[in-house]
């Protein structure tokens, strides 16, 4: 039992450090945008979640589809489909990106539609751009 647990440590690691990496940095990013005033932490907080929705959602969800491919592909020793699902993801997610940095870099018109503070608007539209 504890081989098992250690090998299962030995793949878990890594995707714990990035979880905590990828999480951290959100948070680190609300913690000194709460230094700079409460309209920085709501046009901050407000692209963080329009940027999880439109964007990191989008493109993780599609990424996931080709983990499954890519990895009986690997197991099998198919390398040639292995690539090719490869290729094939890079395009699909450069394609998905087009829309999605369209949407981010024109956003304000949307939000300042949907009612939203001007003030937090700009600093929204400064975080989606940057």
């Amino acid at each position: 039992v504890f081989e098992e647990l250690k090998k299962l440590y030995a793949i878990a690691l890594p995707l714990i450090v990035s979880a905590l990496v990828m999480y951290g940095k959100s948070a680190l990013s609300v913690l000194f945008l709460g230094q700079i005033g409460k309209e920085a932490l709501a046009g901050g907080t407000l692209a963080m979640g329009i940027a999880n929705i439109t964007g990191y959602s989008i493109i993780a969800g599609l990424a996931l589809g080709m983990e499954a491919i890519t990895s009986q592909a690997c197991g099998a020793r198919r390398w040639p489909l292995m690539v090719q699902t490869l290729q094939r993801t890079i395009t699909i997610l450069t394609l998905a990106s087009v829309p999605i940095s369209f949407l981010w870099l024109y956003v304000k018109p949307i939000l300042l539609l949907c009612g939203q503070d001007p003030k937090i608007v700009t600093v929204a539209t400064v975080y989606l751009t940057y």
